[in-house]
């Protein structure tokens, strides 16, 4: 332990080294600090290098092995530390360290001290001799020292006069939103003069002008955003929608009654804004018994192409879900129409596979069109931006496919084979969980929307264990690698653009050939033996527009543009992630109504803005996982007939497997097209459910005379107040005047509010009474015919 210390101490292991020890000071006395980095692998290695070839240049040593013992052998150029001795070295610092701490034993060793150990202590001293004598010394951290600077600065200042620098209000409204009231007041209280007052901070966020109004489309704030992070004009847009507490309020700072859905204009297919005033009381009664209330909201996402770049909220407003694939269309035309006039192109827009969106995108891509290539039937205009449904969606709608083979008894003909899910249960059961990941719980089909569940699933460890020890199961391990090869393509950062064409092709084509065995045999259909056409769409829709993202990018030579982890609608799920999860200590309210919830976006994106601002003097956990991430290899785009040839090999590929498996016989055809048939939207009708949501069924008997709210007229009789004011005059039959608050007229008209389960679970659940995890039918009569026991009178 003492010859390896000492072969540690002449190395660069060690930052500080006292002259007089490597001059043959007596090292049996430690009288001196020495101050060690972290050592790492990469630290041991270079030791061993030293060891090799340096150190019997630094030290004279006429016998090496009896001086360093083991550290020498005879033959010291093939020197190498074994492993133990390599954990050894790593946990030197720390080991030393714990014998330091030992109050009053190992006086010898008290001048060990770490880096950081001797960097915090210059602090403390400085603090201790007087804030301003030893500022130079604190630049361990630019918080702790813009801390100390603004305490010096207010100590001789009254509470009300307190002044703070821009970067340390900035982390402060930041340390407000994430912590709530009361534990940023405890935090203040306790470091007064150095950050702001609650009050101050709430006024600061007020004044932000992060306000984003329901229905109205942001295209120069996201210029302005775009042009201040200098970030390319180039946006991907996606479109979901997740459901929200259906309530009506008011919001003072607008004038509006919010949680009405506003009408969609026939033309941009945008909600028109500002619908819903509450300016007298007759008009807010109005406003109920026409209104239809919002039940979910839909956000529209602009993410820069950028690898590290937030995305922007371009678009947000209330629905009732009464909405056509009309509007859709037209909305996604008219938005990209309206960033061009900015000068902001639109690279691609995404979704989830909901059937609106799913149909507006085989309309504008003109998916099933037949080209001049027998394989390819996408005939999308290049001037309009490329479509792509959400991997991540696509993925669970094929692993609950497979789910539903044993609890629905849904049978998946696959040639001589079968794709069933009761081959996966044999080796959930057969083998340990260690070599597979699986449990129950992970293959419960409850759960529609569980994508980790559909990792584990098509993982290489179940794919190889069903090839191996499971019989019959190969269409049910070629159906999971399918699944592999379809992620893979889009989220894999490490596959060349070739290797995405060929994962993704190669399934599109077993796909296509297995559609065909089923249209052939009259006992299947594609309804109920083959993935729903919505599904199978999403999967075509993605290789066609992988296709025309590579070639397009390729020849307006920009390649730094591919980014395929970015053409998703993920962007939207991590919104509604976030804002649910926006919530203050103590509180667990993880949903919220429209009005709530377009404030919860407004700080999310304030929030983001002073991360990425502020982030060169401050650490944000968040942004520094996000910067950590998992970085897309670039590679050189290839051409169009490198592309082509590819995909003609998958096809071979995909026919020399279907022959394996019996889909097709020998002599097939030797080309697989696509036959879905070519979609338009067209304009439907919506239909609005009746009696309406959350508003009074008997809102016109309501008499506005003889309401019982909380009058404020003593209060503001003699104030002037306008139509924009929170309070709204009820004048009487017989004159009478009676002031109220509008959140109160609000309250009182509505009659009921749809509440939703915190349970994300339950919101996602299938609604089938088929499922094996409900109670079996017959509980109830099996219960009734246990023997009952003899009661008090038979007994006697």
């Amino acid at each position: 332990m003492e010859n390896l210390f000492w072969t540690i101490l002449e190395s660069d292991l060690c930052v500080e080294i006292p002259t007089f020890i490597k001059n043959g000071f007596d090292y049996s006395n430690f009288g001196n600090a020495l101050v060690f980095k972290e050592i790492s692998d990469q630290h041991i290695d270079d030791l061993e290098k030293f060891i090799r070839y340096d150190i019997a240049k630094l030290v004279e040593i006429k016998n090496p092995e009896e001086f360093y013992g083991r550290i020498f052998a005879k033959d010291h150029e093939k020197f190498i530390f074994l492993p133990g001795e390599r954990v050894l070295i790593k946990e030197l610092v720390a080991h030393v360290k714990s014998i330091v701490d030992q109050n009053g034993k190992n006086t010898g060793l008290s001048h060990f001290k770490s880096s950081k150990e001797i960097k915090t202590e210059s602090i403390s001293s400085g603090a201790r001799s007087g804030i301003g004598d030893n500022v130079e010394q604190m630049t361990y951290s630019y918080f702790l020292n813009q801390l100390l600077s603004n305490a010096r600065q207010n100590s001789d200042r009254k509470p009300g006069g307190f002044r703070y620098d821009p970067d340390t209000r900035k982390f402060a409204m930041y340390l407000r939103m994430i912590m709530g009231s009361l534990a940023y007041q405890t935090l203040q209280a306790n470091l007064e003069g150095a950050i702001p007052s609650l009050p101050s901070i709430n006024r600061y966020i007020q004044s932000s002008h992060y306000h984003i109004t329901e229905g109205v489309l942001r295209t120069e704030e996201l210029r302005n955003y775009l042009n201040e992070r200098s970030l390319p004009n180039v946006v991907c847009l996606s479109e979901d929608a997740t459901r929200v507490v259906g309530r009506v309020q008011y919001d003072s700072r607008t004038n509006q009654v919010i949680g009405f859905t506003l009408p969609i204009h026939g033309e941009s297919g945008l909600p028109i804004p500002f619908k819903f005033p509450a300016r007298t009381a007759t008009e807010i009664l109005n406003h109920f018994k026409t209104g239809s209330v919002s039940t979910n909201l839909i956000v529209v996402m602009a993410q820069p192409v950028e690898k590290k770049a937030s995305p922007f909220y371009l678009l947000l407003f209330g629905s009732d879900s009464k909405y056509s694939a009309i509007d859709v269309k037209h909305r996604w035309i008219y938005i990209k129409n309206e960033l061009a006039k900015v000068g902001i192109s639109v690279l691609t827009i995404s979704s989830d596979s909901e059937p609106r969106y799913n149909a507006v995108m085989r309309d504008l891509s003109q998916l099933g069109v037949a080209s001049s290539i027998k394989w390819f039937s996408c005939g999308k205009n290049i001037l309009n931006p490329f479509y792509v449904q959400d991997i991540i969606h696509l993925i669970t709608k094929l692993r609950n496919l497979i789910l539903r083979t044993k609890w629905l008894n849904k049978k998946l003909p696959f040639g001589k084979f079968k794709i069933d899910m009761l081959h996966v249960y044999v080796l959930l059961y057969m083998y340990s969980k260690g070599e597979h990941q699986l449990t129950e719980s992970v293959l419960n089909p409850a759960d529609r929307q569980n994508f980790s569940s559909a990792e584990r699933m098509c993982n290489e460890r179940v794919t190889a264990l069903l090839d191996f020890g499971v019989e019959n199961s190969e269409a049910t391990s070629l159906y999971l690698k399918m699944m592999r090869d379809i992620m893979s393509a889009y989220m894999d950062p490490n596959l060349t653009p070739l290797q995405r064409i060929r994962r993704l092709w190669y399934a599109v084509f077993v796909f296509r050939i297995w559609r065909r065995y089923i249209e052939n045999h009259k006992e299947f259909t594609l309804k109920d033996n083959f993935l729903s056409l919505n599904c199978y769409a999403c999967i075509e829709l993605n290789a066609h527009s992988l296709v025309l993202l590579m070639v397009h990018l390729k020849e307006t030579n920009q390649p730094q543009l591919f980014l395929p982890n970015l053409f998703e609608s993920q962007q939207c799920e991590s919104t509604f992630r976030q804002f649910r999860s926006l919530s203050s200590t103590y509180s667990t309210v993880v949903n919220c109504t429209l009005k709530e919830a377009a404030a919860r976006i407004s700080k999310i994106q304030l929030q983001n803005d002073i991360m990425h601002g502020t982030s060169e003097h401050f650490v944000f956990p968040r942004l520094k996982k996000k910067s950590e991430f998992v970085e897309y290899n670039h590679f050189d785009l290839p051409s169009k007939d490198e592309i082509y040839s590819e995909i003609e090999n998958c096809q071979k590929d995909a026919i020399k497997t279907a022959k394996e498996f019996g889909l097709i016989g020998k002599r097939s055809a030797k080309t697989f097209e696509c036959k879905i048939n070519p979609h338009e939207t067209k304009h439907t009708q919506a239909k609005r459910s009746d009696p309406i949501l959350n508003v009074r069924k008997n809102i016109a008997e309501l008499d506005l005379n003889n309401i019982k709210l909380k009058d404020y007229t003593g209060k503001l009789k003699d104030t002037n107040f306008d139509l924009t004011s929170p309070y709204v005059e009820i004048l009487s039959d017989d004159g009478e005047q009676t002031i109220v608050k509008k959140t109160s007229l609000c309250w009182l008209l509505r009659e009921d509010c749809h509440k939703l389960s915190s349970d994300r679970l339950l919101r996602v659940r299938h609604p089938t009474k088929k499922l094996r995890t409900q109670p079996n039918k017959n509980f109830k009569s099996k219960i009734s015919k246990r023997p009952r026991k003899p009661t008090k009178k038979k007994m006697k």
